[in-house]
């Protein structure tokens, strides 16, 4: 394995460990483990996609295992995420939440912003400790109960009883898992990316929602489809003929306006109308 496959999980390590508190360190271990389940995820779901041509070429046999590998580190990882134990140090979102009570919340809006996307009532301007309470204790109660208790409660069966374990006589269901971690990650994401703004002054989701690792994450399943296309198992994705269309465009733009400019400035209409 190469260094530059996992360049992303070495963010704390670069610095001094006097200048990592224990909320950053946990933080960017989960946000770690949430890049490798999403990369996971894509991986699985992009062989899922080519399935009919890879076995037509033959290539099941590779691609099989590829994905059962894949499926098992997305069982293991997820469950890691929401793990909690009294005994040992988790780096989990359970451990972040105990630690949110002990830290300094830098800004307040991205909090309130997440109490509402609960569905909560937007709290007023409140002291912090006021505002972590319902915070804490809102996010807490879904981790127990609801919709995200039920998907956990099925993904830890399978992590259980398929993954970790091979218990006798027990069928489990593979697709619940691919399903039930999509939830589980955005529920995920959600929460690291309000902690790290509110409390780490850092970045986890660009303005769009989209979580800032997500594109590295489908780096994997990016190469996997250029291999299937180098082999001529897959023809050239659409998305990509697009984008060089969109780049020759650009460049005869580029073109036009260098070789055209200068005469443009002695017209007395828009540049614009002339390239009508």
């Amino acid at each position: 394995m190469g260094d530059v496959a996992f360049e992303h999980l070495n963010r704390s390590k670069d610095l001094p460990a006097a200048q990592v508190s224990d909320l950053e360190k946990t933080v960017s271990h989960v946000a770690d483990l949430i890049f490798l389940c999403e990369q996971a995820l894509q991986m699985i779901e992009t062989i899922a996609e080519k399935a009919e041509k890879i076995n037509t070429h033959s290539l099941g046999n590779f691609f099989g295992p590829v994905q059962y590998a894949f499926f098992d580190t997305l069982a293991l990882d997820t469950f890691k995420i929401f793990e909690q134990s009294a005994k040992y140090k988790r780096y989990s979102m359970p451990a972040v939440i105990k630690l949110l009570r002990a830290s300094d919340l830098k800004q307040q809006e991205p909090l309130v912003h997440a109490i509402v996307k609960y569905g909560l009532p937007a709290p007023r301007p409140s002291p912090k400790t006021e505002l972590l309470r319902v915070y804490i204790d809102e996010t807490n109660k879904r981790l127990r109960s609801g919709d995200i208790r039920c998907r956990l409660d099925t993904l830890e069966q399978v992590r259980n009883k398929l993954v970790a374990h091979r218990q006798a006589n027990v069928k489990v269901d593979r697709s619940l898992n691919v399903g039930d971690t999509r939830h589980l990650l955005k529920f995920a994401k959600n929460f690291i990316s309000t902690v790290g703004l509110s409390f780490l002054s850092t970045i986890y989701s660009d303005d769009e929602g989209r979580f800032v690792l997500d594109g590295d994450a489908g780096r994997a399943s990016r190469a996997a489809k250029r291999i299937l296309e180098h082999m001529g198992i897959v023809a050239l994705e659409q998305h990509d003929e697009i984008r060089a269309r969109m780049l020759a465009r650009t460049i005869q733009e580029a073109e036009w306006s260098e070789t055209v400019r200068e005469r443009l400035k002695e017209l007395s209409f828009p540049p614009e109308t002339q390239r009508r």
